[in-house]
């Protein structure tokens, strides 16, 4: 029978946990799915200034931010990413 829960393990546990947490810390992921309905709607200008406000905060802060739009009602999805880096002055 197998021995299970060794120091060595235990010290890979740690470590993997550690890595992860520091990535955690350092990173905001943000899955949009809707402006005013979920998966049925895109985003307006203004809220797209808003996840922009947002994601700078995030930057500024010394965190990745990584956004993904995942509201395919009529394909804005795209459109929002878009709209989303013209605003943060990436295109």
């Amino acid at each position: 029978m197998a021995r299970f829960g060794t120091r060595r393990e235990a010290a890979v546990r740690k470590i993997c946990c550690a890595g992860l947490t520091r990535w955690l810390n350092a990173t905001v992921p943000a899955r949009l799915h809707g402006d005013a309905e979920l998966y049925a709607s895109g985003y307006s200008g203004q809220a797209l200034d808003a996840w922009a406000t947002r994601v700078r905060s995030w930057v500024g802060a010394g965190r990745d931010a990584y956004v993904y739009f995942d509201n395919d009602a009529k394909v804005r999805a795209p459109y929002d990413a878009l709209g989303l880096i013209e605003r943060l002055g990436q295109v």
